[in-house]
């Protein structure tokens, strides 16, 4: 019996979660490493007018810190998502648009390291900024006299040799993409190229593994999630363009992983 995408993509959130808290903290940042190698061995942050990239949890993703110091160093223009709370909704609902994500930008090391860490130990940049004086708004990606975002580093929970993308649920990056794809083509811009961070943990299919027999509803989901070989989607989950795992750099219409 088929499932609805919905409850099937819930179901393999909760099973790449508990693959994931079994790694230790020191698994996720060597996996980080390894994939922060890959990235500047094939020089594609190299020479770009405008990056996104998020800011990273301390567990269960893969780590930013590196990256994103890297560019700030370079004086590459960084922009990083604000998330602002918004008022409940139903499931699959929108936010409204002053309350859905914005890429801001983030200036230098020392407004780095001003952030507070938010509930899940996510560096918070806010909208303005904490290492000056006088506060200070930040810079909207999609403001007139920002520069173009030529490449976006993406966040995900599971990802497919598809290039399907499982996010959290809410939508966020979905949404902001077909955004900025807008914003581009109004600017006579290129969309910007998205580039998807995953640990091994997190990339289908997973290998195989001993388990009971299932014995309600939600375990025989969660066991037809585990042996999924693609994300389930609907019609708004976009695309990546590129995956980087520890193994090496995946480009989408390529027949190999650059190692």
């Amino acid at each position: 019996m088929s499932s609805p995408p919905y409850a099937l993509k819930r179901a393999l959130r909760k099973v790449t979660q508990q693959r994931l808290r079994a790694l230790s903290r020191q698994d996720v940042e060597s996996q980080s490493q390894r994939i922060w190698q890959h990235l500047k061995e094939s020089g594609v942050l190299d020479g770009k007018r405008g990056i996104g990239c998020y800011l990273s949890m301390q567990d269960g993703e893969v780590g930013t810190e590196g990256i994103v110091r890297e560019v700030l160093w370079n004086q590459t223009p960084l922009y990083v998502p604000i998330i602002p709370v918004a008022p409940s909704a139903p499931r699959h609902t929108p936010p409204p648009p002053q309350h859905d994500m914005r890429m801001l930008r983030l200036y230098s090391q020392r407004d780095l390291e001003s952030l507070a860490r938010d509930k899940w130990g996510i560096p918070d940049a806010g909208d303005r900024r904490a290492d000056l004086d006088e506060a200070t708004r930040r810079e909207d990606c999609m403001s007139e006299h920002a520069p173009p975002l030529d490449v976006i580093l993406v966040p995900g929970v599971c990802f497919d040799a598809k290039f399907q993308r499982l996010g959290h649920g809410k939508g966020y990056y979905d949404r902001y993409i077909e955004r900025y794809r807008a914003f581009a083509s109004q600017r006579g811009e290129k969309p910007p190229l998205l580039v998807a961070l995953a640990l091994s943990e997190q990339v289908l299919p997973f290998a195989s593994e001993a388990a009971n027999e299932p014995q309600t509803d939600q375990e025989r989901l969660q066991a037809r999630a585990r042996a999924l070989t693609e994300v389930p989607t609907t019609e708004d989950d976009v695309l990546m363009d590129w995956i980087v795992t520890p193994q090496g750099v995946r480009r989408r219409g390529a027949d190999s992983v650059d190692r």
